[in-house]
């Protein structure tokens, strides 16, 4: 299988081995007809669906500069939590849609919906890590398949049970508990939109599992994270400290481009990673909600390396927003 699919416009598209489909070829899908319908059709599967920004006139109808995120980023009027207000409520989504008509559709990944989902972006490398991945670990399954408006392909899988990494490596993200996808038929910056690949949409093909030897690449090992203080031992359970550090980060600024952005992005990862004593696959989720704030926000990856550096590199002390006391001590 290769990593491309027959995108709705423009008339040809690039095939992994260079050849052109044409969009003949591409599945006259019935949610197409508006981006409301579609979010229905999604919800009845059981996807979550939350609204996101559309692109009228070649703009975010965010109305601000946020670049590689127009057309992808959540409207925060319908979903102030981002993604964790995604639903499959239809009189939410009525309401939705009838509010922004022109907004694009996100899709909840992970087990809310029952999906994770390969975004494979050629423009970042991800059609030779693809083809490297599948000499190593195999082809994909016939799956539900959509060509992006930006060359790149979505594989749709059902949910596996566990904790994933973010990434397959270079141009190939994952997305999991606390991700979205946008769907078709989004319209992205390009003009172009998003589109179910021939044959490939989700009422032709049942969703595969992602097979044995990708799922094996891609779970998050058992162990804990180590930290520079390896043998501190937290009392205050995981739950509690993941609540408080979202309180917190609420009320943290926005990090903007050009305005320190990227300092700001490393102190909100310091403070949940440090200062709340999470480990990365519990800080992730809150980071990502945070970036969904930011302009423009933040991919999942750049989030992901943030926090890693943050574990690395920050020389804060563990538990320090946990409070005195009790609450933090050191293993023998």
């Amino acid at each position: 299988m290769t990593s491309r699919g027959a995108a709705e416009a423009p008339a040809e598209t690039p095939a992994a081995d260079g050849s052109h489909a044409s969009a003949s070829e591409t599945v006259a899908h019935p949610a197409r007809a508006a981006t409301g319908t579609a979010a229905r059709d999604y919800s009845a599967r059981g996807w979550r669906v939350l609204p996101l920004h559309g692109i009228l006139r070649g703009r975010c109808t965010c109305r601000r500069p946020c670049g590689p995120s127009a057309g992808k980023h959540p409207i925060a009027d319908a979903v102030p939590r981002g993604v964790h207000d995604a639903t499959t409520d239809l009189d939410i989504l009525a309401r939705c849609w009838s509010r922004w008509p022109a907004a694009n559709i996100g899709i909840a990944t992970g087990q809310g919906s029952g999906l994770l989902v390969v975004d494979i972006d050629p423009r970042s490398g991800g059609d030779e890590t693809f083809a490297r991945l599948e000499r190593q670990l195999g082809a994909l399954p016939e799956t539900p398949r959509v060509s992006t408006g930006g060359d790149g392909v979505h594989y749709y899988f059902r949910w596996p049970a566990g904790e994933m990494r973010s990434t397959f490596g270079r141009g190939i993200d994952v997305k999991h508990t606390g991700g979205y996808v946008v769907a078709p038929p989004s319209r992205h910056a390009s003009g172009r939109v998003y589109a179910w690949c021939a044959e490939a949409a989700p009422d032709e093909v049942a969703l595969a599992e992602l097979p044995n030897p990708w799922l094996a690449a891609v779970r998050r090992p058992a162990v804990a994270v180590a930290t520079t203080a390896p043998d501190r031992v937290c009392h205050v359970p995981v739950a509690d400290r993941v609540r408080r550090a979202r309180a917190y980060v609420a009320q943290m600024p926005p990090a903007i481009a050009g305005n320190g952005g990227h300092a700001a992005l490393w102190a909100v990862a310091v403070v949940v990673v440090r200062g709340f004593s999470l480990d990365p696959q519990d800080a992730l989720p809150i980071l990502v909600d945070y970036s969904a704030r930011c302009l423009p926000p933040w991919s999942e990856r750049d989030v992901a390396h943030k926090i890693e550096d943050a574990m690395q590199r920050s020389t804060a002390p563990d538990g320090w927003l946990l409070g005195r006391g009790s609450e933090l001590s050191h293993g023998s």
